[in-house]
């Protein structure tokens, strides 16, 4: 039976990394190319890889059952590039659970999911964890051979990496399987028995929600430290006691915006130094109250300013985009790239303006640090650390013509920007008529813009090239 201790429901709305957790369904900001920027020699404990728990269960159950609210499509455009796929195993095919709670998906809608997001972007890899759940009926074959008849036909899409920490280069492209159930074929994917998992799911009250970040946080530093191949997972979620929102967020309800709950806590007296990691907040004087904070948004925090990198699997209840940028900034990048306008094969370039509001303007091509970019999740910077400026929509405001500068990185929106499948470079910042804005050539000299993304011509077409 669940319990959820709710005696203080008034919180103060301070909106404490809002953005780490998300329960809408609209789309997160797109990520769907983020490992192209990776070195195929990358080792997979090497990485860092934004993942949710229990991904398919974003359907039926209500608030106790829930972990999701984003369709797989969506989570692996938004960046996340682990699935926890639970399968009861029924009728000799797979259908979606969350416990005895059916999720209205067969596995191989989720199979089909992943598939065509692999199609248009064969640079990334799917890590799937596949894993019997609830009681199996009407079965003449063993959950193996079932998952067999998926794999045959699709076997093109498999990784057979051959070793236990294979390369990004095997993988791209590939979903790896984790299984985590008893087979006799090892040719497919890897046990996920061998992993270091940190996975203490079972709560009992919302106040165990502090424990179990400690149990977050040793994983993470013990997944940094880690030097001898070991492939880490780490579970963000619980429940049992309190709901997986409020585990993931903190918060009095499950709306992304919804305010942080409180403890009943404050900082005067015996509990001034408890649950240091939680937000204290109204306060007066040295009288604050301590409110709850997520797993999600304390492990945002607790990486803000750490250069870790091989963090591991993270795996999430409603991750929010800076959750996953957290993660995916965890990685190891050592590419340089040149963005090019495909009309004219001219470079962007930042020659004799590497300077907080110098100007970005078309070049020809040649080797020359100016032109080379780092794309860095969102951003688009140039320069070494010591003098790493960014890509910016001048004012922060993204009106038609508006100029493209460089500026101190600070990781707002009007210095994130998304490569579409169509060669557009979008800011994720919209105008104030919320209009989609997309990185322009105009003029001549070539100077760099922002107009709305539906214009025609070639005038917005760039493409993405490695640095030579």
């Amino acid at each position: 039976m669940y319990f959820v201790a709710l005696i203080f429901s008034c919180a103060f709305a301070s909106q404490v990394f809002a953005q780490a957790y998300y329960h809408d369904s609209g789309d997160l900001p797109q990520r769907a190319d983020w490992m192209r920027q990776l070195p195929d020699t990358t080792r997979l404990s090497e990485m860092s890889i934004p993942g949710t728990h229990d991904s398919a269960a974003l359907k039926y159950g209500g608030d106790i059952v829930l972990t999701q609210s984003l369709t797989i499509t969506r989570q692996l455009n938004g960046g996340v590039r682990f699935l926890d796929l639970r399968a009861r195993h029924i009728n000799n095919v797979f259908a979606m659970h969350h416990g005895p709670v059916y999720q209205g998906a067969m596995f191989g809608d989720v199979l089909g999911e992943m598939i065509d997001f692999l199609r248009r972007h064969p640079s990334e890899t799917i890590i799937a964890r596949l894993k019997e759940e609830h009681d199996p009926a009407g079965n003449t074959r063993s959950f193996e051979q079932t998952f067999k008849s998926y794999y045959d036909p699709n076997r093109q899409w498999f990784a057979s990496p051959g070793e236990n920490n294979p390369s990004l280069g095997t993988l791209r492209g590939k979903i790896l399987i984790l299984a985590d159930y008893s087979r006799s074929d090892r040719s497919y994917g890897r046990s996920y028995g061998g992993l270091n998992a940190q996975d203490a799911y079972s709560v009992s009250t919302n106040w165990d929600l502090y424990g179990k970040w400690e149990k977050v946080k040793s994983q993470l530093s013990k997944a940094a430290e880690s030097r001898n191949g070991t492939i880490h997972i780490n579970y963000l979620s619980a429940s049992g006691g309190a709901f997986p929102y409020f585990i993931a967020s903190g918060k009095s309800s499950p709306g992304t915006h919804a305010p942080q709950l409180v403890t009943g806590r404050t900082t005067i007296g015996a509990w001034a130094d408890s649950w240091p990691d939680f937000p204290r907040t109204a306060c007066l004087g040295s009288w604050c109250t301590i409110e709850f904070l997520g797993t999600n948004g304390l492990t945002v925090n607790y990486l803000n300013g750490k250069s870790w990198r091989g963090l591991g699997i993270v795996a999430a209840d409603f991750p929010g985009p800076d959750l996953i940028g957290a993660l995916v900034r965890a990685n190891a990048n050592t590419r340089l790239n040149r963005i090019v306008q495909v009309s004219t094969g001219r470079c962007i370039d930042a020659e004799g303006t590497l300077k907080p509001g110098g100007s970005l303007q078309l070049m020809p091509c040649r080797r020359h640090s100016a032109q080379d970019i780092r794309i860095d999740d969102l951003n688009m910077a140039v320069g070494g650390a010591s003098s790493r400026l960014c890509m910016d929509v001048r004012s922060g405001i993204p009106t038609d013509h508006q100029s493209v500068i460089l500026y101190d990185c600070h990781g707002d929106t009007n210095q994130q920007w998304v490569t579409r499948e169509d060669g557009r470079i979008q800011s994720q910042r919209r105008s104030l008529f919320l209009q989609p804005m997309c990185l322009t050539v105009e003029g001549f000299p070539s100077r760099l813009t922002v107009r709305p993304c539906q214009l025609r011509g070639a005038d917005q077409v760039f493409a993405v090239r490695q640095a030579p």
